[in-house]
């Protein structure tokens, strides 16, 4: 996790330019040589560092996958931001996981909010994004990072964690190609990550081998095939 210090944060987080450009081509290039680091880079902020973080996912998404927008203050710039967000996506120019949340409590936060549902009408009518939004009761601007960061983290590692199952359990059934939990698991995967055919298919692979295992009891193969026959019907 790496955190940017400002010194003059209006111009930095709202000009914008400049401080991609450093990130971009001086920091992550440093830690790339530096450290082992994930190819898949998620950018968070809060505030104006939600305005920037916002910009550089719609301006540099072949390097930030994802991104954590806590509180944005999309209204600098005559809603810059905001009109970029509408270009890319309806170009679907733009791809990965994309977090976004607001509090409801004191005139900081509210004033946000306008803006703020104008970026979820964006991002709630794309397939190409995936997107998740939190409006959180009770919480004023400053309060929103207390619980926003880790909900954001969620939400996006939830999508990381389901690829590495789905690579673990492929890499199982090399060995085991006709063992119907490692099917069922890897179909789940499949579904959580909204490769919803891929996983009708290996589900109804699962169903078909369920009967063969030796070890299951009659009424436990019922059980099994009930609940993979019920994650099918939910493939559509």
């Amino acid at each position: 996790m790496i955190g940017v210090i400002h010194q003059d944060r209006n111009a930095e987080l709202l000009e914008k330019d400049k401080l991609l450009r450093f990130i971009s081509e001086e920091v992550i290039p440093w830690l790339e040589k530096e450290y082992n680091i994930s190819k898949r880079i998620t950018i968070a902020g809060h505030s104006f560092g939600a305005y920037f973080a916002t910009y550089a996912f719609l301006k540099k998404n072949n390097l930030f996958n994802s991104c954590i927008a806590l509180s944005p203050a999309y209204w600098p710039n005559k809603e810059d931001v905001l009109k970029l967000m509408d270009q890319e996506v309806k170009s679907n120019s733009v791809g990965g996981d994309f977090y976004l949340l607001v509090g409801d409590k004191r005139w900081d936060e509210i004033s946000l909010r306008h803006y703020v549902f104008k970026a979820f009408e964006i991002l709630n009518h794309t397939k190409a994004v995936r997107f998740k939004f939190n409006d959180l009761d009770g919480f004023s601007h400053n309060a929103t990072t207390t619980v926003g960061f880790g909900l954001g983290l969620g939400f996006v590692y939830d999508e990381w964690e389901w690829e590495n199952i789905l690579e673990e359990q492929e890499d199982r059934l090399k060995s085991f190609p006709d063992f119907w939990g490692h099917l069922e698991i890897k179909a789940d995967a499949l579904f959580h990550l909204k490769r919803v055919s891929e996983a009708k298919t290996v589900y109804k692979e699962a169903l078909k081998v369920v009967p063969k295992d030796e070890d299951l009891s009659k009424k436990k193969k019922e059980q099994i095939l009930k609940r993979i026959k019920s994650k099918i019907k939910n493939c559509h």
